[in-house]
């Protein structure tokens, strides 16, 4: 009864000039209610893990008694908008502490990956009890500070801290823990049953869940995360972009001096910005980006040569 036709494949690149359709998905019934229910359903049930959709705008529209009714129009977009258009819900605490637990997974996979043997029963083992991990997730233009413990296999407490106080929230899954687009991960957050589907890019980590009242998308960076060499996607004076996206503003040019922790461009993913500061103080002799430039992980956008201990002793 539903009918999906789609045109991309995994790892492809969706342009944002003409017109972006990725898929459309058509569902049919004995009647029009029969019909729009089901299309709510299907599109709840959809993840594409990666660029930005109007799938719950979408949703959104067919759940409007308007539509409902078998009244919109080509005015209803900006009846029922209006001037300031259409605008997500703001993001929950459960779905927050979500995406922690899922970095939590993630990190804690990565590290064992890089253990010589490690016994199930010890994964989440501490003899100062269970540990605390920092996050400082930027969720759309928000960021949120937490933390995530794990004293067994499986249950985790995430205490999120506000500027008037901090929320616990426990969440709980009886499913194989690892975050990939094949698996589908159910989660028990504070008695609220969550379906889950994620994938990393990079450090991006992109997510789709679905509860009995809610579907959505949700992309997060983890401010606090550094790679081995201590930082932050780049090394010294090498500066790398720590993931896909959109170079928004460039900061330095060829020839300039900058100073350790001064900011140098902008890049932006998902509608989320990401500052890009200076590991080092010297000067610049390379920019290889420019404002509105697409960048690829990893590739190199501006080269910084150091200046040593001795040169800044005798300056």
């Amino acid at each position: 009864n539903v009918r999906f036709d789609g045109g991309v494949v995994e790892g492809q690149d969706i342009s944002p000039f003409y017109d972006p359709m990725v898929a459309k998905v058509i569902a049919y019934g004995d009647d029009r209610e029969t019909a729009r229910k089901r299309l709510v359903e299907a599109l709840r049930q959809t993840a594409l893990l990666g660029p930005a959709t109007n799938r719950d705008f979408l949703v959104t529209c067919l759940e409007k008694e308007t539509f409902i009714k078998g009244e919109a129009t080509t005015a209803f977009i900006g009846e029922i908008f209006g001037e300031t258009s259409y605008t997500a819900e703001p993001v929950s605490n459960e779905t927050v502490a979500l995406q922690g637990v899922l970095h939590f997974i993630h990190d804690r996979g990565q590290a064992l990956d890089r253990a010589i043997s490690v016994p199930d029963a010890l994964k989440n083992f501490s003899t100062t009890g269970a540990l605390q991990t920092p996050y400082s997730l930027l969720i759309g233009e928000e960021i949120f500070d937490l933390t995530v413990s794990s004293a067994q296999a499986g249950s985790y407490q995430v205490d999120i801290t506000f500027e008037e106080g901090a929320e616990t929230i426990l969440v709980e899954t009886h499913d194989d823990e690892q975050v990939t687009p094949d698996v589908s991960l159910s989660f028990n957050v504070n008695n609220k049953i969550f379906k889950s589907r994620a994938v990393f890019d990079a450090n991006v980590l992109f997510h789709a869940m679905q509860s009995a009242d809610t579907a959505i998308f949700l992309s997060s960076i983890n401010q606090l995360h550094v790679t081995d060499d201590g930082a932050d996607g780049s090394a010294g004076g090498l500066v790398t972009a720590p993931l896909h996206g959109r170079v928004i503003e460039v900061f330095v040019k060829v020839g300039d001096k900058v100073e350790e922790g001064q900011k140098l461009a902008v890049v932006e993913a998902m509608k989320m910005q990401h500052e890009i500061f200076s590991e080092v103080e010297g000067d610049v002799i390379d920019v290889r980006i420019v404002s509105d430039q697409q960048v690829s992980v990893n590739d190199l956008m501006i080269e910084i040569a150091e200046e040593d201990a001795g040169d800044k002793e005798d300056a």
